[in-house]
C-alpha cells in the first residue's frame, strides 16, 4: 500500500512537471514540487522497507519494491524538471537571473563542494545500490553465513573480507551506510516540515500567539533530547525503525521554527 500511495504521489508530480504547471500558476508548480519532493523520501524509506522482506523471503514483495523504486525514479524526475522551471516570467518582461541560479552558479565555483557532492553521490549509490548488485553477483546479502569459511581476508569474492561467521564485511557495511543515511534524510525532513511549518505560523501570528508557541518552544529545549525520543518509542506500539527516525526528526526542529520565525518576523 505504501509503496503505491508513494507511487501515485511521484506519477502525479510527474505529469505536473511534464505538463508545465508553472506556466499557469505558481502555487501549483511549487505544490507539485513539494509533492515530488515528498515522494522521493517517502519512495526511498519504503524501498528500504520493502527490501528487508524482499530478503525474507515474503510473497509479493519483490513486486511492490519494483513499484516503490519507480516511485522514486519518477519523483526524481519531476523534482528535476519542476526545479529547472521554478522561475515563471512574463513574456513581456526582461528574463533575469534568480536566487536558485545565482547560487547553483557559486557552487559550481567552490571547487571543494563540487567534490564533496560527488564523493556524497558516490557513497550513496555504494550503499543503495550495492546489495542488489551483490546478490546478483555473487548470490548473498549482509545475513548470508558461510561457518566454515569463518574471518577470512579479502578476496576476489568476499571484497573486504568476513567476519567470524563468514558474512560478508562489505555487504554489512553497504546496509549500516543505508540505515545512516536513512536515519538523515528521513530525521531531517520531519524537522524541516515541522519546524518550518511551527515557525511560519507563529512569526505570523505575532503577539500573544507568538509569544506562547516560543515559550513552548523554550520549554522543549530544557528537556533531554534523547529523553524525548525514548518517551516516544516507549508510548509507541511499534517498534519500527522508521518510527524511531521520525522521533529523532519530531524533536530536533526546534532551531529551524526559531530561525524561520525570525525570518518571517523581518519580512512582516
Amino acid at each position: 500500500m505504501l509503496s503505491g500511495v508513494a507511487l501515485a504521489a511521484a506519477a502525479l508530480s510527474t505529469v505536473a512537471a511534464v505538463l508545465d504547471v508553472a506556466r499557469y500558476r505558481e502555487w501549483a508548480r511549487d505544490l507539485a514540487l513539494g509533492l515530488a519532493l515528498g515522494a522521493a523520501v517517502s519512495g526511498l524509506a519504503v524501498v528500504l522497507a520493502i527490501e528487508e522482506r524482499v530478503w525474507a523471503g515474503e510473497r509479493g514483495a519483490q513486486t511492490q519494491l519494483w513499484a516503490a523504486i519507480a516511485a522514486v525514479a519518477l519523483a526524481v524526475l519531476g523534482t528535476i524538471r519542476l526545479a529547472r522551471r521554478w522561475d515563471v516570467h512574463e513574456p513581456t518582461l526582461e528574463r533575469g537571473t534568480s536566487l536558485w541560479s545565482d547560487a547553483w552558479k557559486r557552487l559550481r565555483k567552490n571547487r571543494m563542494a563540487v567534490v564533496s557532492a560527488v564523493v556524497v553521490t558516490l557513497v550513496v549509490l555504494f550503499c543503495t545500490a550495492g546489495p542488489w548488485i551483490a546478490w546478483y553477483v555473487w548470490g548473498y546479502d549482509y545475513r548470508t553465513q558461510d561457518v566454515a569459511l569463518g574471518a577470512a581476508p579479502p578476496s576476489s569474492g568476499h571484497l573486504f573480507g568476513t567476519d567470524v561467521l563468514g558474512r560478508d564485511l562489505m555487504v554489512r557495511l553497504m546496509n549500516g551506510g543505508r540505515i545512516s543515511l536513512a536515519v538523515g534524510v528521513i530525521s531531517t525532513s520531519v524537522s524541516l516540515v515541522i519546524g518550518v511549518t511551527y515557525g511560519a505560523l507563529s512569526g505570523y501570528a505575532g503577539g500573544r500567539v507568538d509569544e506562547a508557541m516560543m515559550r513552548f518552544v523554550d520549554i522543549l529545549y530544557s528537556l533531554p533530547y534523547m529523553l524525548l525520543v525514548i518517551v516516544l518509542m516507549a508510548i509507541s506500539e511499534s517498534r519500527s525503525i522508521f518510527l524511531l527516525f521520525a522521533a529523532l526528526g519530531a524533536v530536533s526542529w526546534l532551531t529551524m521554527a526559531r530561525i524561520v520565525r525570525g525570518q518571517v518576523l523581518s519580512l512582516k
